[in-house]
């Protein structure tokens, strides 16, 4: 897709948005931003005491996802897994609390 400024508050990024306005991949690949705005967003957050621990990618083309990641340098707790033609990708997050394990996926 074409390359997109946004800006919000103090924050300013760029980001590739597809035509139709779908996801990459059914949401299974990252969306691609840039950010405009230094430091990164992400270092002015509190510490939350949440990891990311793993996570799961259902797709029904696992090798294009796999692809994608790998095109994009992805390294991380990460699987790829198969689901029949026609089925939704989904994901599944497992992520670490100062309360336990959490298994965060949609129904």
């Amino acid at each position: 897709g074409t390359v997109e400024p946004m800006s919000r508050g103090a924050l300013s990024w760029l980001i590739t948005i597809p035509p139709d306005g779908t996801l990459p991949l059914g949401g299974a690949a990252p969306a691609l931003i840039e950010w405009q705005t230094a430091p990164h967003p992400a270092s002015r957050l509190p510490d939350a005491g949440c990891a990311l621990v793993g996570l799961e990618i259902h797709h029904p083309d696992p090798a294009r996802v796999e692809a994608v990641l790998a095109s994009l340098g992805f390294s991380g707790p990460v699987t790829v897994d198969g689901l029949p033609a026609g089925a939704a990708p989904r994901l599944v997050a497992h992520v670490q609390t100062a309360q336990g394990m959490r298994r965060l996926a949609a129904p």
